[in-house]
């Protein structure tokens, strides 16, 4: 910030004031400083030439007081207004920068934060997925199995049954012709090794 344009032409016309008034003073005082011969005056004079110094002194001190000090002390004063608004602005853009700073920092850790639910989410995800793999995959394995054994006892059972069907078959002709005719020992070997055939044949 800067200062008013009036403050800044108070001050030139209090510097102007000043300057003229201490022109002034040095005039006086080279007066008073004459050489001796020259300020030999009579005692009027000397009452004349105090009274004329007093009164330029009350009328330099009215033409300061009037015309210089006020304007440099508003000069003052504005120069100490702007040195409190450029703080305050510096304070106040100090705040806002520590404002968004930590506004930020909640942004990244909320992000940081959302990530990692993010990752979690994610490696459960993955887990539940991969159990539910495996355990689709081992009831696949035991349904074929399972399927397997079925089969497996099917067909044995379908196997004992075509023996005992074969065995029912071979005792019923045995005995069909055991019937038929009396059988003499060899005859009985004859018809044994035969069924033991035709059973290895069926079979």
């Amino acid at each position: 910030m800067n200062v008013r344009p009036n403050g800044r032409r108070d001050h030139r016309r209090a510097l102007v004031l000043v300057a003229a008034v201490m022109v002034m003073g040095l005039c006086a005082a080279a007066a008073w400083a004459a050489p001796e011969e020259q300020r030999s005056l009579t005692q009027r004079d000397r009452i004349w030439n105090a009274v004329v110094a007093t009164v330029t002194f009350l009328v330099l001190v009215v033409i300061l007081g009037r015309f210089a000090w006020k304007p440099v002390l508003r000069a003052m004063q504005a120069r100490e207004q702007a040195l409190a608004d450029i703080v305050a602005e510096t304070q106040r853009r100090k705040s806002e920068s520590e404002e968004l700073l930590a506004e930020y920092k909640a942004r990244l850790t909320a992000a940081e934060e959302d990530v990692a639910a993010m990752i979690e989410r994610s490696r459960e995800q993955a887990e539940a997925t991969r159990e539910e793999i495996v355990a689709h995959a081992k009831k696949q394995a035991a349904a074929a199995i399972a399927e397997a054994q079925r089969q497996i006892d099917q067909a044995k059972r379908e196997a004992l049954n075509e023996i005992y069907r074969n065995t029912a078959n071979l005792a019923t002709d045995v005995a069909s012709k055991i019937v038929r005719k009396e059988i003499t020992p060899a005859d009985h070997d004859r018809l044994v090794d035969e069924s033991l055939k035709r059973l290895g044949e069926e079979s």
